[in-house]
């Protein structure tokens, strides 16, 4: 999955339907703009779904990340980001614990500082739990677990399975706005299998100054997919990229910017084995300066 740097790096096919689509928009405006503004969270059929992609080009064509930020968030929120956790609930055992469950040892070892001090933890995107409790189960220096995610659905399910819970708990909440609301001492902010992709470059600075902000102490792990070809060395923007046009970031610079300094890092490309191969996951953890 490439970066676009502009619209003529999309594929031929979206481009040719874009132009198709710009018809479209043409002899049915009303219907162009309702897609619009529900590319997901209302059902359209094949001239619906190819005026769709028109949108999308059009935002990657004039960097519009705004308008593909809504478009992304109105898929998660959508009922069809539901038949995605249905499907693809297998992706905690071959993706999570094959490949990216090492990034909780790191935890481990970052948080060694904060002996007999409350910590929470929050998973943005946190989807089906299973990482989350997996997470309280690993993490015992943890005392609050918090899955954030847009999905009522995925949030009405997780909060029925622990209910009992003393230290899981499910919120359907934009993460600014919860922030904002629950300030706390020492923050782990997590994330796992590509969540951020979801964030404009703003938003997402925006939000690693508010966790630093919000708590005094505050570790930031995340596990990412970026661009095969984004040059986190040379190339500090962010692209569209892969078939969602979601955001490859360059992470490591966001983080410095907001006052995180990097404790472990790995960076590695998919093996032909894997899933959306070849693809590219990027694994950061790192602490607000003066935590350690």
């Amino acid at each position: 999955m490439k970066a676009y740097r502009s619209a003529v790096d999309l594929p031929r096919g979206r481009q040719v339907k874009a132009q198709f689509g710009r018809i479209l928009h043409r002899l049915n405006p009303r219907m162009s703009t309702d897609v619009e503004q529900h590319p997901f969270s209302k059902e359209w059929g094949a001239l619906g779904r190819v005026v769709r992609n028109t949108h999308f080009y059009n935002a990657v064509e004039s960097q519009d990340h705004d308008a593909l930020h809504r478009y992304l968030c109105d898929y998660w929120a959508s009922p069809v980001a539901s038949v995605f956790f249905d499907h693809f609930s297998h992706r905690f055992e071959d993706l999570f614990l094959k490949f990216h469950s090492g990034i909780v040892d790191e935890l481990v070892t970052a948080l060694k500082g904060y002996a007999n001090e409350p910590i929470r933890l929050i998973e943005l995107g946190s989807g089906d739990g299973q990482v989350l409790e997996y997470l309280a189960e690993h993490l015992p220096m943890v005392d609050e677990f918090h899955g954030l995610d847009l999905n009522q659905k995925q949030i009405e399910e997780c909060s029925a399975q622990h209910v009992e819970s003393e230290k899981l708990s499910f919120h359907c909440s934009d993460i600014f706005e919860w922030l904002e609301n629950h300030p706390a001492q020492n923050t782990v902010f997590f994330t796992n299998g590509g969540v951020l992709e979801y964030l404009t470059r703003g938003q997402l600075t925006k939000l690693f100054q508010l966790l630093r902000e919000r708590s005094a102490r505050c570790v930031v792990a995340i596990t990412e997919t970026i661009a095969v070809d984004h040059d986190l060395k040379n190339e500090h923007a962010t692209f569209p990229y892969g078939n969602e046009l979601a955001f490859s970031h360059n992470h490591p610079a966001v983080l410095r910017e907001a006052g995180f300094e990097e404790q472990y890092r790995n960076d590695r490309l998919t093996t032909e084995l894997e899933e959306w191969h070849p693809a590219r996951w990027l694994q950061l953890v790192a602490m607000s300066k003066g935590s350690e």
